[in-house]
Formats: structure tokens, C-alpha cells, sequence
């Protein structure tokens, strides 16, 4: 993710095909690159809260029962939204984008302490919503010139893991 002025936050989102590499992944917890520790851990229900990483096996446990659809079903109806402004709230985003499609569920991005980090997720019942979306990129919500971005899977990143 980027700032406003272009430099790298230091986060990224990965989308993964399947849970044996969402597994591999997890498995850089706590390690190092570039001197820097990186923290692994799975978005999604119950992970918010846990803290510095660390998902109980009961919420994994809870995520895998709850979930009724194919793993990581929704990235064609997900959409990735930056940069907002500091006061933007779920309710903005709902009131706001609602005319794009039924809208699943909103998740802003925070930090550890609670900080909105200038961006959200926003997951449409229907793909139509989702590619409605589109519709906002380059306007101006907020007066900060936003980016919508589909969210997309492994598969089309491999070209730049290499």
C-alpha cells in the first residue's frame, strides 16, 4: 500500500489460491527481511483484535466452519480503495458506494493502534457491483484523488514473485 505522496506504507494484502499456500505464508511470522521483523497473519472474521499476528487456533477453527463458500471466493467481487481521507467511516463508504451494487461487508484498514490507515476493502454481493465501482477511480472523494483496484488472486501476480 501506498501513501499519498507515492512511498511504500511497509503493508500489503496477498490473496491466496488455496490454504496450503495461505499455510507457507504463515510461516514467515517473525521473521525477518531486510531487517525488518514482518508480521503473517490471515485477514478476515475474528483475526481483528488478536494482535501482533497471532490468530487463535479457535478463530481459525471458527473462519473454516463459518465459511460456507469456495476459500477466498469473493476477490473477482472485492475491491481495494486508497487513498482516503483520515475521517472516512464505514458508514461514509456504505452511504457512498451502496449505488455500485448490494455491498457484502467493508473493512478498513487500521493499524495496530487503531489508526485508519487511508484505505478499505469493500466486497459486493455481485461482480457487476464490483466493476461498478471502477466507475470512482481517479474522482475525488474527500478531496484526495482515489484509486479503486480489483483485488486479484495469486495466479495473476506470479509474473512479479520471481
Amino acid at each position: 500500500m501506498n501513501r499519498p505522496d507515492g512511498s511504500f506504507t511497509g503493508t500489503a494484502f496477498v490473496v491466496y489460491s488455496s490454504e496450503k499456500e495461505v499455510a507457507r505464508a504463515l510461516k514467515w511470522n517473525g521473521d525477518y527481511y531486510k531487517q525488518r521483523q514482518i508480521v503473517v497473519r490471515p485477514a478476515g472474521k475474528g483475526s481483528k483484535g488478536e494482535g501482533k499476528g497471532k490468530v487463535s487456533k479457535e478463530t481459525k477453527s471458527i473462519e473454516a466452519s463459518e465459511s460456507k463458500q469456495e476459500w477466498n471466493s469473493d476477490h473477482d467481487r472485492t475491491v481495494s480503495i486508497f487513498p482516503l481521507p483520515d475521517n472516512t467511516t464505514e458508514r461514509h463508504m456504505k452511504r457512498d458506494f451502496r449505488d455500485c451494487g448490494e455491498i457484502e461487508s467493508i473493512r478498513l484498514l487500521k493499524d495496530r493502534s487503531g489508526q485508519f490507515k487511508g484505505a478499505a476493502f469493500i466486497v459486493f454481493k455481485t461482480v457487476a457491483g464490483a466493476e461498478k465501482a471502477f466507475d470512482w477511480n481517479g474522482k475525488q472523494y474527500g478531496k484526495r484523488t482515489i484509486k479503486v483496484t480489483k483485488v486479484q488472486s495469486k495466479q495473476r501476480h506470479e509474473k512479479w514473485s520471481r
